[in-house]
């Protein structure tokens, strides 16, 4: 299901119950798989819901990086404003060994009917959908990937198409309602107090 046509402007009083004179992007249609489970309950920190709202209205070419302890909430805040707004995520979980083709895409096996051979078709991954579809692509513990493998999406982000040389050179051009929001223990610069080992230096791009 593409949920690339049915955008839709939410007030801050219907999406979050607060009253100002202010928009939020996202879709009308609330019944996509990808949409994250809304929490009645949950509870704003208004700052981090300002900035987060400022990023997803005009994102300028970047990701947002959120870093604090494990447990703090970056996960949920996003997945929360995202079930608000109706917008579906595409959420994985690095590490050492994640690659950038990996969020790109492989060749898998199908049958389409019994008794029929499998044959190799492409299979977008999460970072090819998110590209296609306008999605919120969410990279959680963005600190333990391997900072050449996060490279790959420096263009990507400043408006330049996917090029998909493994299905035949297939271009994917950005998506306008899609975002990329990147979880961290650390804040790219390695772990120095001793609490997540396994976090690595991220380059400044």
């Amino acid at each position: 299901m593409n949920a690339a046509a049915n955008t839709k402007a939410f007030t801050l009083k219907e999406a979050f119950g607060i009253d100002a004179p202010i928009s939020v992007p996202g879709y009308q249609d609330a019944s996509h798989p990808n949409i994250p489970s809304k929490i009645d309950s949950y509870v704003f920190r208004r700052d981090n819901l300002r900035d987060l709202i400022a990023f997803i209205q005009k994102p300028r070419g970047d990701a947002m990086y959120l870093v604090g302890p494990t447990g703090s909430g970056k996960t949920s805040l996003v997945e929360q404003v995202a079930a608000r707004v109706n917008w579906p995520c595409q959420s994985i979980t690095a590490s050492k060994g994640l690659t950038f083709l990996d969020m790109v895409g492989m060749f898998v096996l199908k049958s389409e009917q019994p008794g029929i051979a499998p044959a190799m078709a492409w299979q977008d991954g999460p970072l090819t959908t998110a590209m296609r579809e306008g999605h919120l692509l969410v990279i959680n513990e963005v600190d333990l990937l391997d900072p050449a493998e996060l490279s790959g999406l420096n263009e990507i982000l400043a408006g330049k198409p996917l090029i998909i040389v493994q299905n035949g050179g297939e271009m994917v051009s950005p998506h306008p309602m899609f975002r990329v929001v990147v979880t961290a223990n650390t804040n790219g610069g390695g772990d120095d107090m001793g609490l997540y080992q396994g976090a690595l230096m991220q380059n400044i791009a």
